[in-house]
């Protein structure tokens, strides 16, 4: 007999994003679906979009959840050792995870290098047999 673990998500309520009125797409990847929504700004993201990544059955959904930049305005932010690295981590820590776009002019420069449809990276140039 296979063990399972049930939690009461009743809580949070999880609905496709579109039935929100709330942020209409993830903001980390700007797709569509069932988002996981901050509960002090209205950002909105994918389970795997997080940072860091949530399971939909995470007990961490069983009390309020904020974002990146909404946590670190808590009473206690995150303290890092005086290194090299400090400013950038604690850079990351008021950031919203989201894609690499490409710069206009990088786009432009080269042949084959193009924007998807959703504005990120896309090699075009298919690649040549060996």
């Amino acid at each position: 007999m296979k063990n399972s673990v049930s939690i009461d998500l009743s809580y949070r309520q999880l609905t496709p994003i579109s039935q929100s009125d709330n942020e209409e797409a993830c903001k980390a990847c700007n797709g569509g679906g069932l988002l996981v929504v901050c509960d002090n700004c209205d950002n909105a993201y994918h389970f795997l979009c997080a940072d860091p990544p949530l399971e939909e059955s995470s007990q961490r959904l069983d009390k309020p959840w904020y974002c990146n930049p909404c946590a670190s305005r808590d009473e206690n932010p995150r303290r890092y050792e005086r290194t090299i690295f400090q400013p950038l981590l604690q850079a990351a820590d008021n950031t919203c995870p989201q894609l690499f776009e490409l710069p206009r002019w990088l786009e432009n420069h080269f042949e084959g290098v193009r924007r998807g449809p959703g504005g990120d990276y896309d090699d075009s140039v298919p690649a040549e047999k060996m």
